[in-house]
């Protein structure tokens, strides 16, 4: 996946941007910019995803999102959550290479998008061979990549388990913003701990009002965990295992290790 994309400067002469309004903008640059777009540039994007990594409210990405759909410049598969950015191939270079993993991108989907796609690909000069897909030379795979039957074929991209728990925006910012803290103090969160964290925060707290407010305190403490607001007198930061200490361990009266 390339690691960066280019824009065209001539974006803001372009007749359908310049009606957009700002959050349309903000969105569709988005679109062909983020990190989750791939070669085809139709790839998995959820709205609350886009929500998040662009700073949107769920409404005002659900609008900026028509918006674009109606002026022809973006196809969405509401329930196999597909983007589709229907000119991502006329803004870069494609060759044979580009064009193996574009195949690649479109075979592991699955969404009615896709057979719009191959069609679409056909009529701009880019037929695509999806069933006819070329392997890697044994010798060029790095030791110990791909081995296994089957290992890595048709793999889709994983959802995050925040996706379907809330409708709200908010708490949806305030969870991952809780990864980005544990990423930062050398603690990643795998799938299963963000289940985890998900089972806690409903033990903890029947609002999501109350949820946010238990995410903000962790976040702000850097705590591995979550843990009943301290305002409730349950818990004190000085109780709380902070990064670098373990779970349990005694702390003096300032919260450090003894």
């Amino acid at each position: 996946m390339a690691k960066y994309r280019q824009v065209h400067t001539h974006i803001w002469d372009d007749d359908k941007f310049e009606e957009y309004s700002p959050e349309a903008k903000l969105l569709f640059i988005y679109g062909f910019s983020n990190t989750h777009r791939n070669e085809a540039g139709i790839y998995p994007i959820s709205i609350k995803k886009m929500a998040f990594e662009t700073g949107l409210s769920i409404e005002a990405t659900e609008a900026a999102l028509k918006e674009i759909i109606d002026s022809g410049s973006w196809k969405y598969d509401y329930e196999a959550k597909v983007l589709w950015v229907v000119n991502a191939l006329k803004y870069q270079s494609v060759n044979d290479k580009c064009l193996i993993a574009i195949s690649r991108d479109i075979e592991s989907l699955s969404t009615p998008l896709a057979d719009e796609y191959i069609q679409h690909c056909s009529d701009i000069g880019y037929p695509l061979n999806t069933h006819s897909i070329p392997m890697p030379n044994p010798q060029e795979t790095q030791a110990g990549k791909g081995k296994g039957k089957g290992k890595g074929k048709d793999k889709k991209p994983p959802i995050s388990p925040f996706e379907n728990y809330t409708e709200n925006s908010e708490l949806i910012q305030r969870l991952y913003e809780f990864v980005e803290m544990r990423k930062a103090i050398k603690k990643t969160m795998t799938d299963r701990a963000k289940k985890e964290l998900l089972s806690k925060l409903d033990a903890l707290a029947s609002t999501d009002e109350a949820k946010i407010a238990i995410l903000e305190q962790s976040i702000f403490n850097s705590w591995q965990g979550v843990f009943p607001l301290k305002q409730e007198g349950r818990a004190s930061p000085k109780d709380m295992p902070r990064s670098g200490t373990n779970a349990g361990s005694p702390v003096d009266s300032m919260g450090r290790p003894i």
